[in-house]
């Protein structure tokens, strides 16, 4: 813990802001679990607001007790122009996109657009497709969900392969009404007699 008091030292003796903003992340991971670690990252972010690395790192911590502090500090970072120093690498952009849509679903705010528009970009990639699909059957968003499923549902097995309606058919809908949601043709029906 020494050693983190003297990383928040040495960075009140640096005037570069992003400097000091680096300084106090390292104080924060000296002392990451314990009370003073939230005051060392606040400071890195009162310094630089724009330091993606201390934001993500607030991100995380606020994640249990206050999703929605948490879900601004992911979508900050997303925000971030790829020209910027410290924006997330495009390998680190999926990972930060499902922290942002577990804060979402966790604050209750599965309208959360930017989590889904940055796997929406990403949707080359088959585990950006799976978790976009997740975030669609959450958000209730039966359509696009519908159309991700058309390109993945050969590839998919096991749960993965749930139509989008099959949660509101617990809640007593019909099931050629729930297949026609999820994009599959209605099941034939026997004609009268």
């Amino acid at each position: 813990m020494e050693a983190a008091r003297l990383y928040a030292r040495r960075a009140t003796l640096v005037p570069e802001a992003r400097a000091g903003a680096k300084l106090l992340f390292r104080a924060s991971l000296l002392a990451a679990g314990t009370s003073r670690e939230g005051a060392f990252l606040a400071d890195a972010m009162d310094r630089d607001a724009t330091f993606a690395s201390a934001r993500i790192r607030r991100g995380e911590v606020r994640l249990a007790t206050d999703a929605r502090a948490a879900l601004e500090d992911f979508e900050a970072v997303l925000a971030l122009p790829p020209s910027d120093v410290g924006a997330p690498r495009e390998a680190d952009l999926v990972a930060l996109t499902r922290k942002a849509a577990t804060a979402a679903v966790r604050a209750n705010r599965t309208d959360a657009a930017p989590a889904r528009g940055v796997l929406l970009a990403h949707a080359g990639r088959p585990d950006a497709r799976l978790d976009l699909a997740a975030l669609h059957r959450k958000a209730g968003a039966r359509e696009p969900l519908a159309d991700l499923l058309v390109g993945l549902w050969p590839r998919l097995s096991g749960d993965a392969r749930r139509p989008p309606a099959q949660a509101s058919r617990a809640g007593g809908g019909s099931a050629s009404k729930n297949t026609a949601q999820a994009g599959q043709a209605p099941p034939a029906r026997a004609p009268a007699a």
